[in-house]
């Protein structure tokens, strides 16, 4: 059992080993949380599906407080994300960082790809920044996936728009993570990778402005 403990334990360290952040991560006053972009130095186009950047996120910790996938559900929170240059200060996000949003399996199909989407954390979903035609779906794609996950930045993080990506076969290599008070989140499929269940989520009241 101790044995088991212990190869959970180092799988989580060498998953967290390989990446980086940009700085120490950044308060928004407004409602006191703190934001970073998280990014692989070594594979700077292909490092995480939108479930495995999750699942990383839900790895780290900073003042205590949990991190997760960064759920955007105001204008106010885009201006200050977007105003927030240090987080690409690399200018390498160029093909954008996944966020918190996603849209259940339940609407694979529906024809209207902008139907059902929530955030990880329950909150409305009452603020959005899609890019022009999206979402969309990509129905038009050879290989058609249910594009059912979020991403910051279509083709470049400082531009703000937001575009549908499959959360399990297109990756990429930065993520934007908040960390705050959160409500449980469910725990992904992937998750299960870490084993034993040591990553559970705190169950907290998550405030939000």
């Amino acid at each position: 059992m101790k044995r088991a403990l212990l190869v959970g334990m180092l799988a989580a360290v060498c998953v967290l080993c390989g990446s980086s952040a940009f700085a120490t991560p950044i308060l928004w006053s407004a409602n006191g949380h703190y934001y970073d972009l998280i990014f692989d130095s070594a594979n700077i186009y292909s490092k995480w599906s939108w479930q495995e950047a999750k699942a990383d996120a839900m790895l780290r910790t900073y003042n205590s407080w949990q991190g997760y996938l960064a759920t955007i559900t105001s204008r106010d929170e885009f201006d200050f994300i977007l105003s927030q240059g240090q987080l690409n200060s690399s200018g390498k996000a160029e093909y954008g960082a996944f966020i918190g949003g996603y849209q259940p399996a339940s609407y694979e199909g529906e024809p209207d790809a902008g139907a059902g989407w929530v955030w990880i954390t329950g909150e409305p979903w009452s603020f959005t920044s899609w890019a022009v035609n999206a979402p969309n779906n990509n129905k038009e794609a050879p290989a058609y996936y249910h594009e059912n996950a979020l991403v910051w930045g279509a083709g470049d993080f400082q531009s703000g728009v937001w575009n549908d990506i499959n959360d399990t076969v297109y990756r990429r290599s930065y993520y934007l993570i908040e960390f705050g008070p959160v409500a449980a989140i469910p725990e992904p499929a992937t998750m299960s990778l870490f084993g034993l269940g040591l990553f559970g989520l705190l169950g907290l009241k998550r405030k939000k402005a």
